[in-house]
């Protein structure tokens, strides 16, 4: 039986370290199609917006909504993630999936999104469960290795980069790489089907983009001090002797990194977010509205 907040007593929680408004009218439709199938039981948006008009958006948003399964979660110093990984603890969230995802998460394979929730709570060793993360270094080397993104057609082999690669620091890469899922996205998500659940080893870095975390786990977000996606892709896995894992099986997206921005070599973000709107029209997702 798929995992589904109606008939499964573990709550799934979707975190996000809101943001960008434009970002999330996109995400928020997929957060929303989820709740509405009762597969995410909250979701919780924490304020750490770094413009007015985006938390001006944001409070309007939440001032305005009827819809209790939203929670605007705010914080006292938004130059640190602290307040939000002191909130998350076992005590708290007993029976939980804890979803952690950055604000320009643009796609959800929401037909994918029931097993990637089975699979976690199936698979107990591993301390956090990565997505299959479109523009994600170490995502891009597997989507390539399985024949998802050939060399040819995005211009570049693409390594295993675990800190900083090819990928990151390359905005007209990551373009190409978007699109090359974008026209392509109804094969990926069938082939993905069969893809396994691949364990991520020990002493690597992933970009914390989009992960599940059991609630016997969130105590070691209190482990967390100053840089999360070292401690807990890294440092923590290797220190408790516990590796995380991706499921390949399921995919998000992930809009951009700030180096893919830098105004010499960056990519078209408004066109690939019109475009991810276009996906998730065709998908049967619907805008959101609070």
């Amino acid at each position: 039986m798929e995992a589904d907040a109606r008939t499964n007593p573990t709550r799934v929680i979707w975190t996000c370290f809101a943001g960008r408004q434009r970002n999330l009218q996109i995400m928020m439709r997929y957060v929303t199609h989820l709740l509405n199938a009762g597969h995410v039981a909250e979701c919780h948006l924490w304020n750490f917006t770094r413009v007015p008009e985006d938390e001006k958006w944001l409070k309007t948003l939440y001032a305005n909504s009827r819809d209790k399964r939203i929670r605007l979660m705010h914080v006292q110093n938004k130059a640190l993630w602290t307040e939000y990984y002191k909130y998350y603890t076992r005590a708290r969230f007993p029976n939980h999936v804890i979803i952690k995802c950055d604000d320009d998460i643009i796609y959800v394979d929401v037909n994918a999104f029931p097993r990637f929730i089975e699979h976690r709570i199936k698979l107990k060793n591993h301390l956090l469960m990565f997505a299959n993360i479109v523009n994600n270094g170490v995502c891009a080397f597997y989507q390539q290795a399985s024949g998802l993104l050939p060399a040819d057609k995005i211009g570049a082999a693409l390594p295993f980069d675990t800190t900083y690669g090819k990928l990151w620091s390359d905005g007209q890469l990551a373009e190409r790489v978007h699109d090359c899922f974008i026209r392509n996205e109804t094969e990926w998500t069938k082939r993905s089907h069969t893809f396994p659940v691949r364990e991520y080893p020990l002493g690597n870095r992933i970009s914390i983009n989009f992960f599940a975390i059991l609630s016997k786990d969130l105590d070691i977000f209190q482990l967390v001090r100053s840089d999360d996606e070292i401690e807990l892709s890294y440092a923590i896995p290797l220190f408790m002797k516990r590796p995380n894992c991706i499921d390949l099986s399921f995919f998000v997206s992930h809009l951009s990194f700030y180096k893919q921005r830098d105004p010499d070599n960056c990519l078209d973000e408004t066109r690939l977010l019109r475009e991810y709107h276009q996906i998730a029209h065709k998908k049967g997702v619907a805008p959101f509205k609070a």
